[in-house]
């Protein structure tokens, strides 16, 4: 009886091990990364901006909350994020997300930029991080 008991309660613990084996090594538990963009200083005017990461379309700025940051999931490594918006052009910035991180905050910013060459300047939308 003690023996039968004993082998059942090896089979579960061995049972238990290689579950936990297989997730860890399928990424089951590793945390989450994320890019998450602060865009307070243009308010409303950023909802609905077309977020690009990776020159892919990772969605649009919302407000889901009364927080103005919208965050975006990407996977551990270096990244190129800009903003697409209707009246502001954007300088793209390339980020790296790290093992250590779970997110990066970007909050955006709007600089003005001038070209001598023809005189004329122009808003961009800038992140700061």
């Amino acid at each position: 009886m003690l023996d039968r008991a004993f082998r059942w309660r090896l089979a579960v613990m061995a049972s238990g091990l290689l579950l936990a084996i297989v997730a860890w090594s399928t990424g089951l538990f590793s945390p989450k990364k994320a890019i998450v963009i602060e865009y307070g200083i243009l308010g409303e005017d950023a909802l609905g901006a077309e977020v690009f990461i990776d020159d892919q379309l990772a969605g649009r700025l919302e407000a889901l909350t009364a927080a103005t940051r919208t965050g975006f999931e990407v996977e551990e490594g270096a990244h190129v994020v800009r903003i697409e918006h209707p009246y502001y052009g954007c300088e793209p910035i390339r980020v790296e997300t790290q093992a250590s991180s779970s997110s990066i905050l970007l909050r955006m910013d709007i600089a003005e930029f001038y070209d001598q060459a023809t005189g004329e300047s122009e808003a961009r939308i800038v992140f700061d991080w």
